[in-house]
């Protein structure tokens, strides 16, 4: 057997943590809390950021050879634990052979030897990549009585930022925040900034870390504007009590000549601010879409606790709306100190905001109108 495909101490780690099969998974999550689990828990990810740090960045194959990867993976991806069933047994030549048995040579898909022998080696960071999945996942499912919360805010930022395992280090980062949370929301700032991460990676990140600073969006956000802002909407539609996040839907009312004529005011007063680039407020993205998250989605995330009524869409609030989006680190933000670009921002975020709120007060004339000429209005469910 030559070729060993990982580092002497990850081929040597005791069971349940050296199995390549299902099995460790269950081993692992039956493990009970104790200090000396915690501690072999921590060797554990150490072991595996060094292994994952020596394996290197991911092989620059054409899209070709990553489909012909992957369709291998998907194939034989169980008989390789079958036939490498624990650390100490992952090498390169049990990988070709399975490989060969599978695509044989001489065919028009065969890569070549020395890109199978690639194959091997990003395999094995799969692997690893397993491993530390389930040990950062014993430390989420104990995170509120590990001993030492801030080395688990260590280990996990430094298996995300290592590549090793990203995902699940993200997560687990968002639990430690209830124990530590400058500790946990510092490891998720750097990990948003890491720029030998993906995309996806980094977007991952953003997203618990905004999720770890809403309590204090939602406090900020509770205290009604004070006399010295500076309202950027109308005076009619700040009045609305229907938050702006996601298109708002008015409650159904029956449609009497005074609400009609508020909706009217209201799409009358939104036109100066209207945005002919404005993005409809129901996205059709979703996470299982192979189409990437729009921008705007990310930002309205942001902003959305921020101002979620039209009466908090002030200069100075959509002011520190920008700040914690470029806090976050979401792209395409204007860095500090670029008046004109924040300027630019702020006075495009406005417009959609009125977009959105008149397109949903003429959907509502509409249904109204189209429910009294039908002889039946709407069902009456006032606020």
């Amino acid at each position: 057997m030559t070729g060993h495909l990982l580092t002497p101490a990850a081929s040597g780690l005791p069971s349940p943590w050296c199995d390549t099969t299902h099995r460790r998974t269950s081993a692992v999550g039956e493990l009970a809390h104790t200090a000396e689990t915690e501690r072999d828990v921590y060797g554990v990810l150490e072991v595996a950021a060094v292994s994952r740090s020596a394996m290197g960045p991911p092989p620059e194959w054409p899209d070709s050879v990553w489909a012909l990867y992957w369709d291998f993976e998907d194939a034989l991806g169980t008989r390789l634990n079958v036939l490498m069933p624990t650390f100490g047994e992952l090498c390169t030549d049990t990988f070709e052979d399975a490989f060969r048995s599978w695509q044989a040579p001489g065919t028009d898909a065969w890569p070549g030897d020395g890109v199978v022998a690639e194959m091997a080696s990003w395999w094995a960071v799969s692997v690893i990549g397993g491993l530390a999945h389930d040990a950062l996942g014993w430390l989420e499912r104990q995170a509120a009585q590990l001993l030492d919360p801030e080395r688990a805010v260590a280990t996990a930022e430094r298996s995300a930022r290592g590549r090793v395992e990203t995902d699940t280090a993200v997560t687990l980062l968002h639990t430690l925040g209830a124990r530590t949370p400058q500790a946990a929301e510092g490891a998720l700032f750097r990990i948003a900034r890491t720029q030998s991460l993906g995309d996806d990676d980094r977007a991952w990140a953003r997203r618990w870390l905004r999720s770890l600073r809403l309590p204090r969006a939602e406090e900020w956000a509770a205290a009604e504007p004070g006399e010295s802002e500076e309202p950027l909407l109308p005076a009619v539609v700040r009045e609305l009590p229907y938050g702006w996040a996601e298109g708002f839907v008015w409650p159904d009312t029956e449609p009497d000549k005074r609400r009609l004529d508020r909706a009217a005011r209201i799409v009358a007063a939104c036109e100066p601010l209207r945005r002919a680039d404005t993005p409809g407020p129901g996205s059709d993205w979703n996470e299982e879409s192979d189409e990437d998250e729009p921008q705007w989605l990310e930002i309205r995330a942001v902003l959305r606790p921020l101002v979620p009524y039209a009466r908090h869409v002030t200069r100075e609030r959509m002011t520190r709306a920008v700040a914690e989006c470029r806090f976050v680190g979401v792209p395409g933000v204007p860095e500090a100190g670029e008046e004109a670009g924040e300027e630019e921002f702020i006075e495009r975020w406005v417009g959609w905001i009125a977009t959105w709120i008149a397109q949903e007060a003429e959907e509502w004339i509409r249904r109204a109108e189209a429910g009294r000429d039908e002889g039946a209005g709407p069902r009456t469910h006032d606020r």
